[in-house]
């Protein structure tokens, strides 16, 4: 499973040796326009108390619409195919390596759910629906169907952004923390590497005792 930027839903390393999409959704968090499900879960604050939520539009299953590039698009780059191939690509014949080898993912027979934001804009380009919390809906999604289908889940989350405290009190690392509890395998990059990132990091990281 895995939450990025810039999915090639097509690309052939997302289809099983039959042709199959091994993509079994595409959550597009926002976006109201696609055909979609929609899907409840149960949320338990830290009292203990649940209540059933309905998550954000836009969960894709119909693989026919997935395929469909005039409804189903991701075209601002291509980080998420780069990173979910590498995950879990289907080996493509002809791609090869430099032993010959043919390339592909490290599990090239999982199930697929690539996550992104994707909100609708207004007239000003400015988001209709509020995303900000797509991040608790995609992981909530994702433990929805891993429960649903009896599947053991793996996350990969590409962050590309440094907001928030580095002491693990930001309120996504107490958010990726719990989730993690729940025997997720949770696999996070921070892909951001520009000047004012290192030298931040080499603030925090000379201010660490020992």
């Amino acid at each position: 499973m895995s939450l990025d930027a810039g999915f090639d839903y097509t690309h052939p390393g997302f289809k099983d040796k039959d042709g199959n999409l091994r993509v079994k959704a595409v959550y597009l968090a926002g976006n109201t326009k696609v055909p979609q499900e929609k899907v409840t879960v149960t949320k338990t604050d830290h009292t203990g108390a649940s209540t059933q939520v309905q998550l954000l539009p836009g969960i894709v299953t119909d693989p026919k619409v997935i395929l469909d590039t005039l409804k189903v698009k991701d075209g601002t780059e291509s980080h998420g195919t780069h990173c979910a191939y590498i995950a879990a690509g289907t080996p493509v014949e002809g791609v090869n390596g430099l032993t010959g080898n043919t390339l592909g993912g490290m599990a090239p027979d999982a199930e697929l759910i690539l996550c992104t934001d994707q909100p609708d804009k207004d007239s000003d380009g400015e988001a209709i629906v509020d995303v900000s919390n797509s991040t608790s809906d995609f992981l909530d999604y994702m433990k929805h169907y891993a429960e649903k289908n009896n599947k053991e889940l793996v996350v990969s989350y590409s962050m590309n952004e440094h907001s928030g405290w580095h002491n693990g009190t930001s309120p996504t690392s107490q958010l990726l923390g719990e989730f993690a509890k729940d025997n997720v395998l949770m696999l996070c990059a921070s892909n951001e590497g520009d000047d004012s990132l290192l030298s931040l990091l080499r603030q925090e990281w000379a201010s660490m005792t020992y």
